[in-house]
């Protein structure tokens, strides 16, 4: 690929800040599950959620589990709070696709220099009845 074409336009160019969210409660949805490795070199689990309403609608806030053992307890909460539930970390890696489009509630909470995100509930859809049950099917 030959960009030599865009080098004036990416000179001139200006850079976007970016600044996170105000801390609060946001309702969201989960739009990206990756696993990557941090700064540090350390397997991590970073969720991606994409705020659905109010004046940050768009924005994204993102929750990195730690993969360390010890820290494991908190990512595998938050899953079941999202109505799943993997016997081994790599079907989630796997299946990552459960939990996209999940409708969250999630706390944006400053502590010194880092805003840390917290997974409060979750709206896990329930089956329902596709068609209701006959009127005359009555127990008594």
């Amino acid at each position: 690929m030959d960009l030599t074409e865009v080098d004036g336009a990416y000179a001139d160019a200006e850079t976007v800040e970016f600044s996170s969210v105000p801390d609060g409660i946001y309702k969201t949805i989960i739009a990206g599950v990756d696993f990557k490795f941090n700064r540090q070199g350390e397997k991590i689990c970073s969720w991606r959620h994409k705020i659905i309403d109010g004046e940050h609608r768009g924005a994204s806030l993102f929750k990195n589990y730690s993969l360390k053992s010890e820290h494991l307890k908190w990512l595998k909460t938050d899953i079941k709070k999202c109505g799943c539930e993997f016997k081994t970390l790599s079907e989630l890696q796997n299946r990552t696709d459960k939990l996209l489009g999940t409708e969250c509630e999630v706390a944006a909470t400053t502590k010194g220099e880092y805003q840390n995100i917290y997974l409060r509930s979750a709206i896990v859809e329930r089956p329902q009845y596709k068609t209701p049950p006959p009127e005359d099917d009555i127990p008594f």
